[in-house]
């Protein structure tokens, strides 16, 4: 299924509100006191003063050694 939205696999983020923005890593490049954050639920992003309480999902990059 392709919602044509950003998604989180609720297997392994359980708990992600859909309804709430999400901070990115992503720093505003016209303003260095605004970052990107992300809705799920609607697919759109926001830069916004990084002095707001936002959520965080927590991720790193490469595999997973089982």
């Amino acid at each position: 299924y392709d919602s044509g939205l950003p998604t989180v696999d609720g297997t392994y983020f359980p708990n992600t509100q859909q309804s709430v923005p999400y901070w990115t890593g992503a720093n505003y490049v016209g303003d260095s006191a605004y970052a990107w954050y992300l809705y799920f639920n609607g697919g759109y992003t926001v830069a916004y003063d990084k002095g707001n309480d936002y959520y965080a999902l927590l991720v790193r990059s490469g595999l997973s050694q089982h």
